[in-house]
């Protein structure tokens, strides 16, 4: 995601202790959702007070990366007693929502956080009690604190980008998309995703940039090659959304797509590239066969174009063949 996105890939939060967690918790239990930074916000004053060694930031800071601290605690850094207790719990937890008593859930759910707060079950479980009783900004945030814990699992990226496009929160749906496709590149689906945020944020170049990596995966899948062509339109790089139409029509023998055609040549034009607009008309036309008609907004531009470079007489013929052909009846086309 280097190409569209600089932000720095982090490995993930690590929560020093229960003080250190439930003050994140409170923050959670607000009535408002969080912004998209607002914990690595925090995360990042309760580092800069570790390093300036101020008193009290034993007990709030926060470590940021796992290779930078202790890896996260085990059931093994818990005496018997509290695994079995935390185990009891969690269970309890799950029981109570199946049983629909979600709201008595919660205070055991903190104490879960309290005794073990870098187990990202609990943060998901109360993201998800929330969701269920309609307190989406509650949700959204333990299901980024649930995230900042396991910032590398896709699967809770996607469900954040759902809460938030469900609160039409587009910055934070832009936010999560970004943190998805880092953790599954691979994943063309949030590619879709990611890009149709972009494109309704009006960031058309970005937008492009997506697209065109779902191109090169399927560069046979034309309705995404011409839609990364009019974002790269829409933000002024005519040369690229140019290249990419090429690119797919000058490998064609059989099969043109028309409207992919129709849409290189509009952009040779904005081009002032008439020339190379009246080329691709023939080369097209020679494609389809001379007993066949090009289809008529094709027709239509070969005429102003060959009009606009001062070739009149050409013009002229291909009107002539035009109306020829309205009174003959209109050809199929077989490449069509």
């Amino acid at each position: 995601m280097e190409e569209y996105d600089d932000e720095e890939e982090e490995d993930g939060y690590e929560f020093v202790g229960a003080e250190d967690a439930m003050q994140f918790v409170e923050m959670a239990e607000r009535s408002t959702a969080a912004r998209a930074h607002d914990y690595e916000e925090v995360a990042a004053r309760k580092r800069k007070a570790l390093t300036e060694e101020q008193p009290h930031s034993a007990v709030v800071h926060f470590v940021s990366r796992k290779e930078e601290s202790s890896k996260r605690l085990r059931k093994d850094d818990l005496s018997e007693a509290e695994a079995a207790t935390m185990f009891d719990q969690l269970m309890e937890g799950f029981g109570l929502r199946r049983r629909k008593r979600s709201r008595e859930a919660i205070p055991i759910l903190h104490e879960i956080v309290r005794i073990v707060p870098n187990l990202p079950n609990s943060y998901y479980l109360l993201g998800s009690i929330y969701d269920e009783t309609g307190e989406l900004d509650k949700a959204i945030n333990f299901m980024m604190l649930e995230a900042s814990v396991s910032p590398k699992d896709a699967s809770l990226w996607k469900k954040l980008v759902v809460l938030a496009r469900k609160k039409d929160d587009a910055p934070l749906a832009r936010y999560c998309i970004l943190k998805a496709m880092r953790a599954d590149p691979e994943d063309t689906g949030l590619k879709y995703v990611g890009a149709d945020i972009y494109h309704k944020l009006h960031d058309y170049q970005k937008a492009a940039v997506i697209y065109e990596q779902i191109v090169k995966v399927d560069p046979a899948n034309v309705f995404v090659r011409k839609v990364t062509a009019q974002m790269y339109r829409d933000c002024g790089q005519i040369d690229k959304a140019i290249n990419l139409l090429e690119e797919y029509v000058n490998t064609r023998s059989t099969n043109m797509d028309w409207s992919l055609l129709d849409l290189l040549i509009s952009l040779y034009l904005r081009d002032n590239a008439v020339s190379e607009a009246l080329k691709q008309i023939e080369k097209a036309h020679l494609l389809l066969g001379f007993e066949h008609k090009l289809p008529v907004k094709l027709q239509a531009k070969a005429v102003v174009y060959h009009a606009y470079l001062g070739d009149m007489k050409h013009a002229e013929v291909l009107v002539a063949v035009k109306k020829a052909g309205d009174q003959d009846g209109e050809a199929n086309c077989p490449l069509s």
